[in-house]
């Protein structure tokens, strides 16, 4: 006898039997006659019922719906996980994930999205992808992928800044690769308390602050930067530390965060790290003017085989007045540089370099950045609206 056969007949007989104990139905057939209306209304109930059995629970919902947009992120010197959150394909990590061992951030990250069929991990698609932005006092960093995402294989998820979404006591669901081999793993928790200006470090050198959620959610080394969801499917924190000694207490820097960084955050330092000599990192000179004197130079400052600087001496007096990079190293510059001279402050007289920022490469500047002092940091950036 079939499942749905053996409910009907538990159904019927319960219904008699039912009926019989307390004599509010009696069978109005003739003995040993079937009443086929009332068997097409327990067929019709039983119906009713069949859909919900075969409805899938909140979880296994968020990871349907969550984990395509869930990556994995791995950079040069450590592993994690990510997410992405729109389709510019701005990917949304813990800046420990792309940090170095100097302090510096890693140049080269290479994402892959979930699911990942480990037995067949030579055909996954990797995209390459570089920091735009980071705050290491966070422990964020938003990163932007140098190719389009498809989304009929990948997804995008909502980052819910509300406060008021988050709830102690709650269920929150986690999924990320933990362990640099275990891809695309779900668990779930629950919040057990909200903590503002929370500080904790990964090391002696690495201190940081950030509003959290503490959570009950398993989660292991390369969880870090994973979406922590609720079951509205939303992101209300990004996994990102475990409590040093106690068991089960984790720690998430919460979505208020992640969305303020988003807006406002510092823009990285996008003068690429000098791994080579500057004998080294020079490809070739060119006389654009063709009067003799070179006014253009092309760097590689990185020396992978690949020009990323451009710098022009428009006036030929021997200082490079602008600068073309391209930090991502796709052919498509990102970065213009111009500079010019402090006319007042302490600075009179010295030099200090405008940054033109086009993070999206669609040839928009969205961010105006300014080093006063040239020593490759930003000081001060503005986004253009």
């Amino acid at each position: 006898m079939n499942f749905i056969l053996r409910v009907i007949s538990v159904l019927l007989i319960s219904k008699f039997a039912l009926a019989i104990e307390t004599g509010s139905y009696l069978p109005t057939n003739p003995a040993n006659k079937i009443d086929f209306e009332q068997v097409n209304d327990v067929v019709n109930m039983v119906k009713s019922v069949k859909p919900a059995l075969k409805t899938r629970g909140i979880g296994q919902n968020i990871f349907a719906n969550a984990a395509p947009a869930t990556a994995i992120v791995v950079a040069e010197e450590g592993l994690g996980s990510g997410f992405l959150i729109n389709m510019d394909g701005h990917v949304v990590t813990n800046y420990h994930v792309i940090q170095k061992s100097n302090n510096s951030y890693s140049m080269d990250i290479k994402i892959a999205f979930c699911p990942i069929d480990v037995n067949n991990i030579d055909n996954v698609r990797v995209f390459q992808a570089k920091a735009i932005k980071v705050d290491p006092t966070r422990d964020l960093a938003l990163l932007k992928l140098s190719s389009p995402v498809d989304l009929s294989v990948s997804n995008i998820i909502e980052v819910d800044p509300n406060l008021s979404s988050i709830q102690i006591g709650m269920d929150v669901h986690a999924i990320g690769n933990p362990d640099g081999g275990s891809y695309c793993t779900y668990t779930k928790g629950v919040v057990s308390q909200y903590m503002q200006n929370h500080e904790w470090a990964y090391s002696e050198t690495s201190l940081h602050r950030a509003n959290v959620i503490q959570t009950q959610t398993p989660i292991n080394p390369g969880n870090s930067g994973g979406p922590l969801i609720s079951d509205e499917g939303k992101v209300v924190g990004i996994n990102s530390a475990m409590h040093p000694t106690s068991i089960g207490i984790n720690f998430a820097v919460s979505a208020n965060e992640i969305d303020d960084f988003i807006r406002n955050g510092p823009v990285a330092q996008i003068t690429p790290e000098k791994t080579c000599t500057l004998e080294e990192q020079f490809v070739e000179s060119v006389d654009l003017s063709e009067n003799g004197v070179n006014d253009l130079t092309s760097y590689d400052t990185d020396c992978n085989g690949q020009p990323d600087l451009l710098e022009f001496d428009s006036d030929e007096d021997g200082v490079v007045d602008s600068m073309i990079i391209d930090s991502n190293e796709n052919g498509v510059p990102d970065i213009y540089v111009y500079f010019d001279t402090h006319t007042e402050g302490d600075l009179i007289g010295k030099r200090y370099a405008i940054y033109d920022i086009d993070q999206d490469e669609d040839e928009k500047i969205e961010n105006i950045c300014i080093d006063f002092d040239l020593n490759g940091e930003l000081d001060h950036c503005e986004p253009v609206v």
